[in-house]
């Protein structure tokens, strides 16, 4: 399960679960005030939770993937896949649209906040119905598969919780976020270890998502009336809903693009090749997607340098530009390069010698740190030059190219072609694609430079 709330991170597939973004003019403002301090406590906690919830998580998938077997994993990777794509019509908003909102406007507090959440509920419970009308009248999958897939559906009735994560985030108290969080995943795996123990379905181990997502929901409200707020004031004001949904399109379609081509693998896979397969592959790409969280960790405390230089000092911003482009890039390849190294030991260890068919799949999609760094690298760009508008063109561009990829690939190279499709089109989408657009082609040159010499000169950040 995603951490939640989602959000939008460079092409994570995987996301991002949710990045959590934060806009970085706000955290520019927010880390020149008198209470800084407050913001080294939030990425402290978020630290916490990652770190706790990506090793929880991992122990939990390992142990479970084992008793499972890859067919069972691939009915649940099956599962996931088309929820998420049903999930790009739970129209969503964007945590940077709705902090600069409420602080801006204190007044309307509680109109946003009860609009906010009446159109997450309604687009939320709309997605989750017209994913039951697709099983029902066009899915051609046994009923085994249907019906996990309708009840891990069920956490599409339950993002509507998302504006108090937001609102705890606007007040920095980011703990109130990432307790909830952590209780909701060690909830989740507690009740998939147990559902496992007990010889339960797969049908009540796709329906913790949802009562994971509820825990989040109670003890969310709780922390809200502890710091002196009270649900009962908020008024169901659908304008201020959808004038936030409205001023989220540019981000949610980046989103939905994202989430399009986080997913196209698993679907095609499962259709090409069948759910075992789906299974080896999932088991693989889980191992890579948790260390995507080392992109913020990178990203949150630098970003800000760079907006400084922007502002302060134009003249020197392109050096600035490359330099970040280069120690993300140098990360990206550090992570990717220790990975794959690792790959068969990673496998062994977490999932067991019944996953041996994952180890080839993994040593490949590993790559796909380089430009999951590269893409938070050029997001920050875009966002401070204010071109992020071309973020979904470069999405799209990948999507149209996985496809063909996998298309070519995944006959011949099973799970292993779908690897390759999926770092050869998220490389395209953080540096070809930029060179194919006159106002971001100079982006595209500093990520291609990049990714083939990634040598910062660390003593520039050190004199920003």
């Amino acid at each position: 399960m995603k951490d939640y709330p989602t959000a939008l991170c460079a092409y994570s597939k995987k996301i991002p679960d949710s990045i959590e973004t934060i806009n970085v003019s706000y955290i520019a403002k927010v880390t020149q005030h008198p209470n800084a301090l407050l913001v080294i406590k939030s990425m402290g906690w978020l630290l916490f939770q990652k770190t706790f919830v990506i090793v929880l998580g991992i122990f939990a998938l390992g142990w479970m993937a084992r008793h499972l077997g890859p067919t069972n994993m691939g009915i649940l990777g099956n599962a996931s896949a088309v929820v998420t794509y049903f999930g790009i019509f739970a129209v969503g908003i964007d945590a940077t649209v709705f902090i600069r909102q409420v602080l801006a406007s204190p007044e309307k507090e509680n109109a946003i906040m009860g609009g906010a959440t009446a159109v997450l509920f309604l687009t939320g419970m709309i997605s989750w119905l017209a994913l039951l009308l697709w099983l029902g009248l066009g899915s051609q999958d046994e009923a085994l598969v249907k019906q996990v897939t309708a009840v891990l559906g069920l956490r599409l009735c339950v993002v509507f919780p998302a504006p108090l994560a937001f609102w705890f985030q606007s007040r920095l108290k980011t703990q109130f976020t990432v307790l909830p969080q952590t209780a909701s995943s060690l909830f989740l795996r507690g009740w998939q270890i147990a559902c496992v123990l007990m010889g339960g379905s797969l049908v009540w181990i796709a329906g913790g998502e949802a009562l994971a997502l509820l825990v989040i929901l109670l003890l969310s409200i709780y922390f809200y009336y502890q710091c002196g707020q009270s649900i009962s004031a908020w008024r169901c004001d659908l304008k201020s809903g959808l004038a936030l949904v409205r001023a989220s399109l540019p981000a949610l379609l980046a989103g939905m693009l994202l989430t399009l081509l986080s997913k196209m693998d698993v679907l095609m896979i499962k259709s090409m090749l069948g759910l075992e397969a789906a299974g080896y592959y999932t088991a693989a790409t889980s191992l890579t997607e948790s260390l995507f969280f080392m992109v913020t960790l990178l990203s949150v405390p630098l970003t800000p340098l760079l907006i400084k230089s922007w502002k302060d000092t134009p003249e020197r911003y392109p050096m600035h530009r490359a330099n970040y482009a280069k120690l993300c890039a140098l990360a990206g390849w550090a992570c990717a390069l220790s990975l794959a190294i690792g790959s068969n030991i990673a496998i062994q260890v977490v999932f067991g010698s019944t996953y041996e068919a994952s180890k080839p799949a993994l040593l490949l999609h590993a790559f796909l740190l380089v430009p999951c760094f590269l893409g938070a690298a050029i997001q920050s760009f875009l966002t401070i030059e204010a071109l992020l508008a071309w973020l979904s063109a470069f999405l799209g561009t990948a999507l149209i190219v996985n496809f063909l990829l996998n298309m070519l690939l995944i006959p011949p190279m099973g799970i292993s072609g779908a690897a390759t499709a999926s770092v050869i089109a998220s490389l395209i989408a953080q540096t070809l694609a930029p060179l194919l657009f006159k106002p971001t082609k100079h982006l595209g040159k500093v990520t291609t430079w990049a990714l083939l010499f990634p040598f910062p000169n660390l003593k520039m950040f050190r004199n920003s």
